[in-house]
């Protein structure tokens, strides 16, 4: 959520009064960042969600529940991530080719 309304802490010794193609530039290398950490954490969630369904993983309370659906979670939610980083990285992409198209608040 705070991704798409763009609510994280940003460097504004970076940015302020720079250009929009440079914001955008800068936007790029960070969401591409994103998806390299969100590809390494979906590899290995996927792994973990395999290995608690295939093993029938369970966790160690009296009742004994299931692992499976908090690691499946886990992957869904990182790749649910990627697709927005992704979708963040066309955004910048598009704003360094025309950077007089600013992206509306």
């Amino acid at each position: 959520y705070t991704l798409i309304e763009r609510g994280h802490v940003r460097v504004d010794l970076l940015l302020n009064g720079r250009s929009p193609r440079w914001t955008a530039f800068l936007d790029m290398i960070n969401y591409a960042v994103l998806l390299l950490w969100t590809g390494a954490l979906a590899y290995e969630g996927w792994f973990y969600f395999n290995d608690a369904w295939r093993f029938g993983e369970r966790d160690d309370s009296a009742l004994g529940h299931v692992l499976w659906p908090v690691k499946l979670a886990l992957f869904v939610g990182v790749v649910l991530m990627a697709l927005q980083g992704l979708a963040e990285l066309m955004r910048a992409a598009a704003r360094l080719w025309r950077p007089e198209e600013e992206r509306p608040s």
